[in-house]
């Protein structure tokens, strides 16, 4: 297991549909460090799957792992960690 060092700022777990049928984004957390951000990224591609139907997995790379799922519309559903800087830019 990997400890992620906690930085200032909110982070996100955003999920985009990157293939199909355009659908509104889903956002969760904040989340206060990316350790927590990364435990929802299998919670929330697991949550469209139960939604929806299809499958799911999840990449794990260094510390920034991300989720693709694919539902029976064909759609393909990204779900990553956002970092605080990346948030920041949203709100300006």
């Amino acid at each position: 297991m990997t400890t992620a060092a906690k930085s200032e700022g909110a982070h996100l777990v955003l999920a985009q549909v990157a293939h199909g049928e355009p659908a509104e984004p889903i956002v969760d957390g904040p989340f206060c460090s990316p350790c927590c951000a990364s435990l929802a990224v299998d919670r929330l591609a697991g949550g469209i799957v139960k939604r929806v139907g299809g499958s799911a997995t999840v990449h794990r790379s260094g510390e920034q792992p991300f989720a693709a799922a694919r539902t029976p519309d064909g759609r393909i559903w990204i779900v990553r960690v956002v970092p605080p800087a990346e948030v920041a830019l949203w709100r300006s």
